[in-house]
């Protein structure tokens, strides 16, 4: 029977020119064999690193400011222009997604109210799909707009374990 034998470190690791990585976490499986005793290693994936290899991982794409940066927070989602909202989705796998749902759901900060709307989404690749929803009545009250956007709202797609980052919150100040 082999026993399985799990290490980690954090060791700084240098490494020659042309590498991009000047600093790894390496976390290692070594798996010793009872009939040979020669180890062998597997690499053990970060989270991110194994949703982007499970196949078809798809996101809401945050937009960029005037220096080429994401923007961060809700604004980030914020993309408005000529009376509609512009959403990209992107596909954090390596496989092309199937055709999809993304939902737009409007909420009414006085009320509790809110609208939903449900948009088609073309298979995504390596480019991202670009959806527009142009604004509707009242979907903007006090001069803020805030929504949540869902990709694969009605879980079309089996992206394994990346369902966990297919919605987003947004707020645009208007």
């Amino acid at each position: 029977m082999g026993k399985n034998i799990t290490l980690k470190s954090d060791t700084t690791m240098n490494f020659p020119k042309g590498f991009s990585a000047s600093l790894i976490l390496v976390f290692l499986i070594i798996t010793v064999t009872g009939c040979s005793r020669t180890p062998k290693v597997q690499p053990v994936l970060d989270l991110e690193e194994e949703i982007r290899l499970s196949g078809t991982d798809l996101v809401v794409a945050r937009k960029t400011g005037p220096d080429g940066n994401y923007l961060k927070g809700p604004e980030g989602f914020c993309n408005i222009k000529d009376a509609s909202l512009l959403i990209s989705v992107k596909n954090l796998g390596r496989i092309v997604s199937p055709a999809s749902t993304t939902s737009v759901v409007f909420f009414s900060r006085g009320s509790g109210a809110y609208q939903r709307f449900d948009l088609e989404t073309p298979p995504v690749g390596g480019t991202p799909a670009e959806l527009i929803l142009p604004l509707p009545d009242n979907a903007c009250a006090l001069e803020e707009c805030i929504f949540s956007i869902t990709v694969d709202s009605k879980n079309e797609i089996d992206e394994g374990i990346g369902e966990q980052n297919n919605t987003v919150d947004a707020l645009c100040v208007i």
